[in-house]
Parts: structure tokens; C-alpha cells; sequence
């Protein structure tokens, strides 16, 4: 099995015009049927697992200290935009993502819906196995509870959102 993604392929998972239109959808077709584990390594971007199919992301989303995605950005981004993040937050890569959460946590506060700190792979695996996750939380429950960070003190960060809102 070949690792490495070709290089026509790996440049559509990297350009926004690819998911505005039918080629992401060729692509990851092709990727599954002939390199559904492998590896994107493209000038300008540091090299990225790409899985694709349903059974390899599952186990990929059980072994979160194995693949964890703390090291680096979380999002397809270059090498060029990685660095200007970088001069902008200081060095990390995480400030941008960390601010549009919290705003994200209080506007769903706001609204009444659940609004805890996810690990993301376990969300998403609860997300694409539980049948009723969208009515569940929408009806005011947190079908994503059991992949909550414990380490979020939820008091806290609530008495902040009020803080910052002015309340």
C-alpha cells in the first residue's frame, strides 16, 4: 500500500476553492478506494495523516494520546500562515482557535445549549454514532458529555463569559 498521497491529490485537501466544488469529493474517493491511510506532503505544508475511512478514524479517535493534536495547528494551514499565527499570539499556534471556542462556549451558554470543552476526536466519534446527538442537544441535553476536558472548570469559565459580557 502506498503511503504517501500523491501530490495532485494532497493539493486539493489543502485548497478551499476544492471544497466549494465536486473535486474534494473525487479526491477522497480516490483516496479511499487506492490510499485510504496516508500521508500529505506538500511544499508549503508541514506533511499531515490523512484517514479516510469510517473504521481507521474510530481507532484513530480511541488512541487520543497516541494521535493527539496539541503539537501543531489543528486546521490545514501553511507553513507561511502557521508562522504569521505564530508572530501574532506569541508562538502559539492555538490562540486563535482557543479565542473563537471560548466565544463559541458563551454564545452557546447564552442560548441555553450545552457548552463544555471537547476532546475533538472523541466528540466526533460520539457525534457520528449516536443517532439523536443534534435533537439531544438541542433539546438541552450534552450527548457530547463523555468527552468533556475535566480540566475546564466550567464555574470558572462561565464567571469569566459573565465578566467579559459585563454581567
Amino acid at each position: 500500500m502506498e503511503v504517501r498521497i500523491p501530490d495532485e491529490i494532497a493539493w486539493t485537501l489543502v485548497d478551499p476553492k476544492a471544497y466549494a466544488v465536486d473535486t474534494i469529493h473525487k479526491s477522497y474517493t480516490w483516496l479511499r478506494a487506492n490510499n485510504p491511510l496516508g500521508v500529505a506532503d506538500i511544499e508549503g505544508y508541514d506533511p499531515f495523516w490523512v484517514v479516510t475511512k469510517h473504521a481507521d478514524i474510530l481507532e484513530v479517535s480511541r488512541q487520543n494520546a497516541l494521535f493527539h493534536s496539541g503539537d501543531r495547528q489543528t486546521t490545514l494551514t501553511s507553513q507561511q500562515g502557521d508562522r504569521e499565527v505564530r508572530a501574532m499570539t506569541g508562538g502559539s499556534p492555538h490562540l486563535v482557535r482557543s479565542l473563537v471556542q471560548n466565544a463559541m462556549m458563551s454564545a452557546m451558554r447564552d442560548a441555553g445549549l450545552a457548552w463544555r470543552l471537547y476532546e475533538l476526536n472523541r466528540a466526533l466519534q460520539i457525534a457520528m454514532t449516536t443517532s439523536r446527538a443534534i435533537d439531544s442537544w438541542i433539546a438541552g441535553e450534552d450527548p457530547l458529555a463523555p468527552a468533556a476536558i475535566a480540566e475546564l472548570d466550567a464555574r470558572e469559565a462561565a464567571a469569566t463569559f459573565d465578566a467579559i459580557a459585563g454581567r
